[in-house]
């Protein structure tokens, strides 16, 4: 299933890559630092919450 998105008055519809060569780990650790800065006061994501993700059982 490919999301679209309008972003400036723009409409986009390409899919965001898998990310393959990154573990779980990697990718809650990328995820945790997005949350986290910028002034954001956001928990944590852990690799438990990115594996289903990943793995397709969550959407």
């Amino acid at each position: 299933m490919q999301e679209h998105a309008e972003i400036d008055g723009e409409w986009y519809s390409n899919n965001m890559p898998p990310f393959k060569a990154l573990t779980d780990q990697q990718v809650a650790g990328v995820l945790t630092y997005i949350r986290q800065r910028f002034g954001n006061n956001a928990s944590s994501v852990t690799k438990t919450e990115v594996t289903p993700v990943r793995s397709g059982k969550i959407k």
